[in-house]
Order: C-alpha cells, then structure tokens, then sequence
C-alpha cells in the first residue's frame, strides 16, 4: 500500500512539474494567440 501511495505522489508531482514546465516555455507564443477586443463599436 505504501508503494502504491508513495508512486501516486510521484506521479502528480510529475504531471504539476510538466504542466507548469509546459506553459513556462509555451507562454511567449500564447501572447500572440490572445484575443484582444480593438473593435470600436457605436453607441
């Protein structure tokens, strides 16, 4: 049971570890994928 428990750990620090490794490097490219309002609409 303690292996089981000790792998589940591991397993999630690896999935966070990867996430927040993933959108480190990914957040330069995303900027530019953002959606941003310049449409002037009359009132």
């Amino acid at each position: 049971m303690k292996k089981w428990a000790l792998s589940a750990i591991v397993y999630l620090l690896v999935v966070v570890g990867v996430y927040y490794a993933y959108t480190g490097l990914a957040e330069s490219p995303a900027d530019g994928m953002e959606h941003k309002n310049t449409e002037q609409h009359a009132e």
